[in-house]
């Protein structure tokens, strides 16, 4: 999505639009940019269009200028050519020089006093009410939170989510949007509540897979919807649970499930839930593992042949004894033997069916100890990619 001032400084051209669509770009602009638009921009069916001053010039030329039927019989020198859908109305934001932001919440406190602490360099910061305000600069240098206090005067407030965006860089990418709603259904496909409708790549409409079908919606509908932002985290990366920090911070995400620390590895994501094994929760809960935390989860130990047997250890896909890679061992056993345990009917006489349990394996390798072989086809369900 571009923005009016990004239009204006990368030199970006529209494609062609109607003539509504037209209209409220022009108005968008004229607000934020007047001095670039004049009465001679008007609406030319199939035309491309500029909104933005001739490299120069300094006023605004005529419409020709403004639009043209072809790059390639223009020299309006556009850096690349969007399409209406691409644009963001959202209006340009400036951030204050001197500004504050309200921390009332649980959420805001953690991060705004994280970043309070860090830029003044104190470790004060903590807390939160419905008066209170963190600001861009101290307010009360004798104090242990020199940035925390009530609304001050010289400062402008701004919303937590412009702090994020303009301050913290956090601004994310839309990549979807949420059905909120039954829409329609036939021979079993249709579009539901909770489908994510996403942007198919050099088409101007938002669609939603399904087995069958595609169903398309005009951008303007699907716009008011719920938007899913585009995750930190990929499907298959490792990530860390502190149950403690989630505690503090946001109590309604520390339940049963989620009581103490996990390292897990995340199967789906479904806007901004991670999906696991154990269950889903918010992505603001996780950050990613380190090298040596994913290693650990990675590893775990099975004993082999009960109490008098052996140990071996798992580590991501591959099975160790000792120092021994035998990992190649174990898919041969699970690949040669597995198909022992089958069911079977005997072939000669009277046909009698027979059906083994398991089988009682006297010597692996180096071990001279019992065991079985449905443990080593566990073994091997465990390690299969």
């Amino acid at each position: 999505m571009y923005t009016a001032k990004q239009i204006m400084q990368e030199r970006i051209s529209f494609k062609p639009m109607t003539e509504e669509q037209f209209k409220k770009l022009e108005a968008h602009f004229k607000k934020f940019y007047p001095e670039c638009i004049n009465e001679d921009l008007r609406y030319i069916k199939d035309n491309y269009y500029r909104f933005y001053l001739e490299l120069g010039s300094n006023r605004a030329g005529f419409y020709s200028e403004y639009s043209y039927l072809s790059r390639r019989f223009s020299d309006l020198k556009a850096t690349k050519e969007i399409s209406f859908e691409e644009f963001d109305f959202e209006d340009e934001f400036i951030l204050p020089a001197k500004w504050c932001v309200k921390r009332d919440t649980h959420e805001k406190s953690l991060i705004l006093s994280e970043w309070a602490n860090k830029d003044s360099n104190t470790d004060g910061h903590e807390g939160y009410s419905e008066f209170n305000f963190i600001h861009s600069e101290n307010v009360d240098i004798h104090s242990f939170s020199p940035r925390s206090e009530g609304k001050q005067k010289g400062f402008t407030e701004i919303t937590f989510e412009q702090f994020k965006k303009y301050i913290l860089k956090m601004d994310k990418k839309i990549i979807g949007y949420i059905c909120p709603m039954d829409l329609y259904s036939q021979n079993g496909f249709g579009l539901k509540q909770g489908d994510i409708l996403i942007q198919k790549q050099y088409v101007n409409h938002w669609y939603v897979k399904s087995p069958n079908d595609t169903f398309t919606l005009p951008f303007e509908l699907v716009k008011t919807w719920e938007p899913v932002y585009e995750s930190k985290f990929k499907a298959g990366e490792w990530v860390v649970f502190e149950a403690e920090k989630v505690r503090k911070a946001w109590g309604n995400l520390y339940t049963k499930v989620w009581n103490k620390n996990h390292v897990l590895q995340i199967i789906e994501i479904f806007g901004d839930n991670l999906v696991f094994e154990i269950g889903s929760n918010d992505s603001k809960c996780f950050r990613h593992a380190t090298k040596e935390e994913i290693e650990i989860a990675q590893t775990k130990t099975v004993r082999m042949g009960g109490v008098n047997g052996f140990d071996l250890v798992i580590k991501g896909n591959k099975v160790f004894h000792n120092s021994d890679d035998i990992t190649l061992y174990v898919e041969d056993i699970y690949e040669t033997y597995g198909i022992l345990l089958n069911p079977k009917t005997s072939s000669k006489g009277t046909s009698y069916d027979f059906h083994p349990k398991d089988l009682i394996i006297g010597k692996t390798g180096c071990q001279n100890k019992d065991t079985m072989l449905t443990e080593w086809l566990a073994l091997y369900e465990m390690i299969k990619k």
